[in-house]
């Protein structure tokens, strides 16, 4: 499986497990695949939201939270 695939179906996973989003409903667009995969989400009959999946480990918080804005 390509690693874009597996951090979208991570990602999927996530937001059913921890946001109660049923993962084939929502639409996710890649918006940047670098060091981090970053996808505009939509669930249906809502707002969009960016979602974020660090690929590299080992970055500290204050790191991400700075890339993250």
């Amino acid at each position: 499986m390509p690693q874009l695939e597996l951090l979208e179906d991570l990602t999927r996973t996530a937001l059913t497990e921890h946001y109660g989003l049923e993962d084939t409903a929502v639409r996710m667009d890649v918006q940047q695949y670098e060091d981090n995969a970053v996808w505009r989400i939509t669930p249906p009959g809502r707002s969009s939201f960016v979602g974020r999946l660090s690929v590299r480990d080992g970055r500290p918080a204050r790191q991400q939270r700075s890339e993250m804005r």
